[in-house]
């Protein structure tokens, strides 16, 4: 039986669930063996174990092409964003040009990333959505001016978009709610520089498994993001399978994706969207079916397979 080891960093980020979920769906429709490892230890051992007829899929680059059959190399943002010598995470990214040379494929989850860090190996293959809750017995309500975000403070682009979402939101010159879920070394310092606040109120949740965040929010809440560094973050598309309303920012990644009815590109647009979400709330599941249809789960298991 084919072996396909999955490699991701810690547990907890976009492509530890990605893949956790692959493993898991691969094994069940195809009969693959998928083992899904993300710690150190393992990831190091894989440089010097024998997998000669096994297949490797890692998120995270290798010192040195191990021993498989066939390396696939996962890259999930930009990697030249994201380069620099203050945490291991940091460093190993300064390894991603050499795996390209020695990968046998490389995917991307978005067309816009893939012509960003150009390769004749390229192979686009969009982020496969898991289920988190069950959409029955969820009825919106999203009239309230409830608010929620999912971030990470790891990154000064994310948490910047942190500090424009609440300036937007003190335009509306209403009061509102905001929730604040994830966690990183900057989540101190947004509070340190959070902008004069008249109208709200923030809750911040730290980090949560995203099960319990859409549990509490998603009966009454609007999703909002702001970010200059992601891809695809899964927890747009997450809220949206939930038929939570969204409104995020207007950046070339995202076009790709997303109408342009949901995307604000400055604090009028961002007043307009919530606004008219709160006035035909009924619009959302249509805006949010249309935009899924290109995340078919049996689509993106049949990209995997053909890899193999």
């Amino acid at each position: 039986m084919l072996k396909i080891f999955f490699v991701s960093g810690k547990q907890g980020g976009g492509p530890w669930e990605l893949f956790k979920n692959l493993s898991k769906k691969l094994s069940q429709k195809f009969n693959f063996s998928c083992e899904h490892h993300f710690s150190l230890k393992k990831w190091f051992l894989l440089h010097f174990q024998n997998h000669k007829n096994d297949i490797i899929v890692s998120s995270v680059p290798f010192l040195w092409r191990p021993k498989c059959q066939k390396f696939i190399l996962n890259i999930h943002g930009d990697f030249y964003k994201e380069q620099g010598f203050s945490s291991p995470r940091k460093i190993l990214t300064h390894w991603y040009p050499k795996n390209m040379r020695f990968a046998d494929e490389i995917i991307f989850p978005s067309k816009w990333l893939a012509n960003k860090i150009s390769s004749s190996k390229n192979v686009v293959i969009y982020n496969l959505i898991d289920e988190i809750i069950s959409q029955k017995n969820i009825s919106k309500n999203s009239q309230k001016n409830e608010f929620f975000t999912i971030t990470s403070f790891h990154f000064w682009e994310k948490w910047r978009g942190i500090l424009e979402i609440i300036e937007n939101l003190e335009k509306m010159k209403k009061s509102y709610i905001f929730h604040i879920f994830g966690d990183g070394k900057f989540r101190e310092k947004v509070k340190k520089n959070l902008p004069k606040m008249h109208f709200g109120t923030i809750f911040w949740h730290g980090f949560l498994p995203k099960k319990k965040i859409f549990e509490l929010m998603a009966q009454n809440s609007i999703f909002v993001y702001a970010s200059n560094l992601d891809v695809i973050p899964m927890g747009i598309l997450e809220a949206m399978q939930q038929y939570v309303p969204v409104c995020i920012k207007k950046i070339p990644q995202f076009q790709e994706f997303f109408e342009n009815e949901i995307l604000f590109q400055n604090d009028e647009d961002f007043v307009k969207i919530i606004n008219e979400i709160q006035k035909n709330p009924e619009n959302n599941k249509k805006i949010s079916q249309t935009i899924l249809k290109n995340f078919d789960e049996e689509k993106i298991l049949n990209a995997w397979k053909n890899l193999f």
